[in-house]
């Protein structure tokens, strides 16, 4: 699995669970990454911090 499908398996799962709390060590154990390395991969793919996105997608939900 590529880097991109990775990311991208982080994101369906925030989208399913953005009702949740959301631990960034749960996002980081399905990437597959050591922490460093996911929120480094995380922000170049998105442009956003990992917890700034769950935050943003929570806050999306709440003004809908």
């Amino acid at each position: 699995m590529d880097y991109k499908q990775r990311i991208q398996s982080v994101l369906n799962y925030i989208e399913s669970h953005v009702q949740e709390d959301i631990p960034c060590e749960s996002l980081v154990a399905l990437a597959g990454f050591s922490k460093l390395h996911f929120l480094r991969v995380f922000e170049a793919y998105t442009g956003f911090t990992v917890m700034s996105y769950v935050r943003g997608r929570k806050l999306d939900l709440a003004d809908e």
